[in-house]
């Protein structure tokens, strides 16, 4: 198996054998080289998509007055973590969850649980700058 994949390298195993695709590590140099066969690790990707439909736009009263608003987009996810999606040689292997918040796309996730400490969240987020000015 590929050390590439990490954590993951038993279930991206799992998966490549039963979708019968070929993978870097079964073959011998020479094949792989004959085959052009893709050598690479795995990606872990915001599942936006879901973030998306399960997000609402974070509307508490002080936050719709703060002046930086338009600097700061924030989001609350609907869930207890963030959804992220493993993927190898664009073959998804695994859905899973982690993180609590997240900067995705010039916007600001936090899941709900942690919604009243939110600038505690926040400013474990290295573009939350506000406090670092």
């Amino acid at each position: 198996m590929n050390e590439g994949w990490g954590e993951y390298k038993e279930t991206i195993f799992s998966v490549l054998k039963s979708t019968k695709k070929i993978f870097d590590d079964v073959l011998p140099k020479a094949y792989r080289d004959t085959l052009k066969v893709i050598e690479k690790p795995f990606v872990k990707l915001p599942d936006i998509i879901n973030i998306n439909a399960n997000s609402y736009q974070f509307d508490e009263e002080y936050y719709q007055e703060w002046d930086l608003k338009g600097k700061y987009n924030i989001r609350i996810y609907k869930g207890s973590q963030l959804p992220y999606l493993i993927k190898y040689n664009d073959i998804l292997i695994k859905n899973i969850s982690e993180r609590f918040v997240a900067f995705i796309d010039s916007v600001f996730y936090l899941v709900e649980s942690a919604k009243d400490n939110i600038f505690t969240f926040l400013a474990q987020v290295p573009e939350f700058d506000v406090y670092r000015h």
